[in-house]
């Protein structure tokens, strides 16, 4: 219990610090960094790491670095409870894995991901499709 008071209150502090680089100093890349260092004290914690994770997405789609959203997008998907917002991220990694990293076979993954959230998801269904076609991956 102690070490997670502690780590909460360090997430507070470096919270404050990132906040301070991008908002005043304009260093975004130093907001990132410390974010990441936030995520790294407790990743498993949705409490401490989902908010420095969903700054990071943030920060790394205006800083277009496709690869690192990604990882970043799947820690959401990971730490997020609310189905909703899990099948918006496993859009968004389909999107980003087909569009900007040309990773067809994540992209179908991740559409997959999305289809076992709900299996009557229109967009999901199309962008399978679609994948399957260009990849000749037929069921």
């Amino acid at each position: 219990a102690e070490a997670a008071e502690g780590a909460a209150l360090r997430a507070e502090i470096l919270t404050e610090r990132a906040k301070l680089l991008e908002e005043r100093l304009g260093d975004a890349a130093g907001a990132l960094a410390v974010y990441g260092a936030i995520f790294a004290l407790a990743p498993e914690d949705p409490e401490l790491a989902l908010p420095a994770a969903r700054a990071q997405d943030r920060l790394l789609t205006q800083a277009d670095e496709p690869a690192r959203l990604r990882e970043v997008l799947y820690a959401e998907v990971r730490l997020d409870e609310d189905v909703a917002h899990k099948r918006d991220l496993y859009g968004r990694i389909g999107v980003l894995s087909e569009t900007r990293l040309s990773d067809l076979p994540a992209a179908i993954e991740a559409y997959r991901q999305r289809l076992a959230l709900d299996a009557a998801d229109e967009e999901a269904l199309i962008a399978l499709d679609r994948l399957y076609e260009r990849t000749e991956a037929y069921r």
